[in-house]
């Protein structure tokens, strides 16, 4: 795991200037914690944790095709790195989720009284559902599927452990691995059973996700399949030191956290509440300067990522791209928020991103950029059984005994293995004892390995 801990100890946070331009719900708790990745953490967090809940929502990127807020988050540190401020991050959508399920809840109640008054008249009409707006990472496929049924396609995944999430997926009856490749562009999805079909037309889906470093291994596995360029890593090594355990107490003997003015939840809820009501969908629009400033970072990150991970790399450059405009998303609809704009129907059709909110989503997206292809470049040498892995072992078969430079990168771009990669790994492999160098650019293939 050396490899992941270097790359971790040298991964940039999160840029200050951000905060500026982040939502006041986020902005305003930042004073509470006194360590860097403490903060950084909650941002990264409570944008996966918002975009699960702006509903109603949407903006054309590429072809014309609709985009919805929606973020796959995923947490990386050390055990005890800071990751606490997560669930802070989670109680965002709390309410959200009490209050869906008391609606849900008094349906239901009003179901049951309709049907023990009509007695034999009663109409058959189908018990309403019981709605569950946050799902755990230990779900069933056809139980997540039918509380994206049930919501009208909306829900939001929160789990602290990554394990819970990569153990129930490779269970049977748990592996909706497909489900989350296929929710984060918003395909169909369904499932079918003998008596019943659930499909879902247009499934929103935001997934927030913590864990440690040893917790990689299963989720390295989907990169061949698209799932790990669909996240937005964010990973870092804890401060060392001591960090002061004290509680910050009020005049009323509370804690800061137990403040009676309105909470950061309930705000997020009202915001909800107001998106959820509109007849149509709020349409977010970027102006044409900044969609040529995105294009313009797209094309270069995409020539980088290539050149140092070949065909791996090119999906995290494609969904950068999507992600900042999914952030920018999120970030606009706040400021216009924040800024006591009308977000209802009378209020707005369309919703044009400020600058500001655009220039924090470029970097949010670049910093999750990197943070992923860092991540990746890590693991696909770090013997975690990835795709990348799995290419270079082939490539290694491929090599003869002994072979030159030129031959060992020839050999690799027939794989798409990009030629400064091949080169990084010849290296590697010298240090680690799978090849002997003879003389420079001569190499020997070890006993073990011919």
């Amino acid at each position: 795991m050396e490899n992941i801990y270097t790359t971790l100890a040298d991964l940039p946070p999160i840029p200050e200037a951000v905060h500026d331009h982040l939502p006041s719900v986020l902005s305003e708790q930042l004073g509470q914690y006194d360590l860097q990745e403490e903060k950084d953490v909650f941002i990264a967090g409570g944008l996966g944790v918002l975009s699960g809940c702006l509903v109603n929502v949407q903006g054309q990127y590429a072809n014309g095709e609709y985009h919805h807020p929606h973020l796959y988050i995923f947490i990386v540190a050390p055990p005890g790195g800071g990751k606490g401020s997560l669930n802070d991050a989670a109680r965002l959508a709390r309410p959200i989720h009490r209050k869906l399920k008391q609606r849900s809840k008094a349906k239901q109640a009003e179901w049951k009284e309709k049907q023990k008054e009509d007695g034999d008249e009663f109409d058959g009409a189908a018990k309403p559902p019981l709605h569950h707006f946050i799902v755990p990472g230990n779900t069933s496929t056809s139980a997540l599927i039918q509380v994206l049924d049930d919501n009208d396609g909306q829900a939001l995944m929160i789990e602290t452990e990554a394990d819970t999430l990569s153990q129930t997926m490779e269970k049977e009856w748990g592996n909706f691995s497909d489900i989350l490749r296929k929710a984060h562009p918003h395909e169909p999805i369904s499932s079918g059973r003998i008596d019943e079909v659930r499909e879902v037309e247009n499934p929103r889906l935001s997934l927030v996700l913590s864990g440690t470093p040893d917790q990689l291994p299963r989720l390295a596995d989907e990169v061949g399949n698209g799932l790990w360029s669909r996240l937005c890593p964010f990973g870092f090594i804890p401060t060392s030191g001591w960090k002061d355990v004290s509680p910050r107490y009020t005049d009323e003997d509370q804690t800061i956290s137990l403040d009676a003015k309105k909470q950061p939840g309930e705000e997020v809820l009202e915001l909800y509440e107001v998106l959820a009501n509109r007849s149509k969908p709020l349409e977010i629009r970027l102006l044409e300067a900044q969609w040529e400033e995105l294009n313009k970072i797209g094309r270069k990150a995409k020539d980088e990522v290539h050149q140092n991970l070949g065909f791996a790399g090119d999906g995290v450059a494609h969904r950068m791209g999507i992600h900042i405009f999914r952030i920018a998303s999120i970030l606009g609809v706040w400021s216009a928020w924040d800024q006591s704009e009308g977000l209802a129907d009378e209020d707005h059709s369309q919703l044009v991103v400020d600058d500001g909110s655009f220039k924090a989503a470029l970097t949010l997206g670049q910093l999750f950029a990197r943070h992923n292809a860092d991540l990746l470049n890590a693991m696909s040498g770090a013997g975690l059984g990835s795709e990348v892995d799995k290419l270079e072992k082939k490539w290694l078969e491929q090599l003869p005994a002994k072979f030159r430079t030129a031959r060992a990168v020839s050999l690799a771009k027939d794989l798409q293995i990009a030629g400064r990669t091949a080169k990084r790994r010849l290296s590697q492999w010298t240090k680690e004892g799978v090849l002997e160098k003879l003389k420079r650019g001569h190499y020997k293939k070890a006993e073990d390995y011919q």
